[in-house]
């Protein structure tokens, strides 16, 4: 032992690479974001409900748990008009299922027709938003929503949806930002995560080809790198990882992007001081 009581062979750790060791973990994006997604849809239905201490109409934020899990699940927001007017459906259905069959039908009959109503809704509209059958079944078995009669559709149906949305998009940007910050330190530490790899190969393939072109590309590398490169970085970024010259990438060619691109970076770095 040497004179502070530990081996000559046991490793120095250092907090720096303690630190270093725990932001290489290949799911620690994954967490931060499910993070950052939970206290988004808390603070959401919070706010909602501090909405519905102070304004003169209802917003009643019990009915939106099922739509905030939805709303923050994923840092790309399902489309606008699938919240909204997957919304505003059901809960017309609702109302009219409550108003029409609850005066000879017991409510649990009424509930179940509300709920097959919006099913057909989704099928025939294709406005899919699965929270919202939720919002449809309390219109009808919850004598206070049902009371509300035609304003439940507005609120807090559409309203609460909407003001969860709105908060769901601001949150999204700064998920994103963390997130390909994240990933491009870990990439610079030469940390994969090929599951990771692939969902940001998936979701820059914007036409579901299987592939990646030059414009695809210049939004993977803002997941990739964490900033936003030059059309001319992008087209030599191509040029060099482009295996058979197709003028796109494959998921194989797409995974020697980062190191291809950090190449190029230390190459330009190299001339610059030379």
């Amino acid at each position: 032992a040497n004179g502070n009581g530990t081996s000559p062979t046991e490793p120095n750790i250092t907090g720096n690479n303690v630190w270093d060791s725990w932001f290489a973990t290949p799911w620690l994006p994954n967490v931060i974001d499910a993070a950052l997604a939970s206290v988004g849809a808390g603070l959401g239905l919070a706010f909602v409900s501090y909405l519905d201490g102070i304004s003169p109409v209802r917003f009643y934020a019990g009915p939106l748990t099922s739509s905030a899990i939805l709303i923050f699940a994923n840092i790309k927001l399902p489309p606008i008009q699938n919240v909204l007017i997957g919304t505003a459906g059901p809960a017309a259905g609702s109302v009219l299922c409550s108003s029409i069959l609850s005066q000879f039908l017991p409510s649990v009959v009424t509930r179940s027709v509300s709920v097959a109503t919006s099913l057909i809704f989704f099928k025939f509209t294709g406005f899919f938003f699965p929270p919202a059958a939720a919002i449809a079944a309390l219109g009808v078995e919850n004598e206070a929503f049902a009371k509300l009669s035609w304003s439940y559709v507005i609120f807090p149906a559409v309203t609460g949806n909407a003001i969860l949305y709105g908060l769901a998009l601001l949150l999204s940007g700064a998920r994103e930002k963390i997130r390909a910050a994240l990933t491009a330190r870990q990439w610079r530490m030469g940390t994969r995560d090929e599951a990771l790899i692939k969902e940001i190969f998936d979701r820059c393939d914007l036409d579901r080809s299987g592939t990646v072109d030059i414009d695809e590309l210049n939004v993977a590398m803002r997941y990739l790198v964490g900033k936003d490169v030059s059309y001319g970085e992008a087209a030599e970024l191509m040029a060099k990882v482009d295996s058979d010259g197709d003028g796109i990438l494959d998921f194989g060619e797409f995974t020697t992007v980062i190191e291809t691109y950090q190449g190029m970076q230390a190459f330009k770095r190299s001339h610059e001081t030379a």
